[in-house]
């Protein structure tokens, strides 16, 4: 199987695109790629390399099959959580959730500056959902971990992205009148402990240390 992905920058109103990966699926399952820059990316005085080591700002085609994707793109593929929810919503077999199949899934949705397609047109951005819902939010989470939840709960977390990745459950939501958008992480229910709280006494000390840190808050929602 060969999957051909166009690779969008973002970081301005209007994404471009950077260039194009082909990842081919081999008989045991691994991926190879290859990347090449698209050419009127290379002529723009304000282009950027995607990583300086692996792929520098030239026009030659970069290969790699150890690893099987080069990381800046693997990155952007969800782990655990945010993955469990991008292959429930797009329906992705299980012989299908390969890191490229995957990307092409997360398209827009990824977080950071870049976003991924199937053709020569950008990523429809996502929808964001309100920081009003945080409270649907925690509940939908945990019923999505035991596997019993319904339709309207499964809309809301789609809604609210799977690319937040890691093990633990989270969204991305934002506040009304506020151009920024928010990790909100999630108690789950495989907690022994009080790990929400634990983290956020951490972000407060190493904030009193004087290390640079988001700021936080800790908001009791779903009582």
């Amino acid at each position: 199987m060969i999957y051909r992905i166009g690779v969008w920058e973002r970081t301005s109103e209007d994404p471009r695109l950077v260039g194009e990966m082909i990842s081919e699926i081999g008989e045991a399952g691994k991926p190879r790629s290859a990347f090449r820059y698209g050419r009127t990316y290379l002529e723009d005085s304000s282009a950027f390399a995607l990583d300086p080591i692996s792929l520098p700002l030239t026009d030659e085609s970069f290969t790699t099959s150890d690893p099987s994707m080069f990381g800046i793109f693997e990155d952007s593929v969800p782990d655990d959580w945010g993955k469990k929810l991008l292959v429930r919503r797009h329906n992705i077999p299980r012989n299908g959730q390969n890191p490229p199949n995957l990307l092409l899934a997360l398209r827009s949705s990824s977080l950071g500056a870049l976003s991924y397609s199937d053709s020569t047109n950008p990523a429809d951005s996502p929808q964001d959902t309100s920081i009003i819902h945080l409270s649907e939010l925690v509940t939908a989470a945990e019923q999505f971990e035991r596997g019993d939840l319904q339709e309207t709960g499964l809309s809301l977390l789609f809604g609210a992205g799977s690319s937040p990745g890691g093990a633990r459950p989270k969204a991305v939501v934002f506040a009304e009148g506020d151009c920024n958008n928010y990790i909100a992480k999630f108690p789950s229910v495989k907690d022994q402990e009080d790990v929400v709280k634990i983290e956020f006494a951490t972000m407060e000390t190493a904030r009193l240390a004087g290390l640079n840190v988001p700021d936080t808050r800790l908001v009791q929602c779903a009582n």
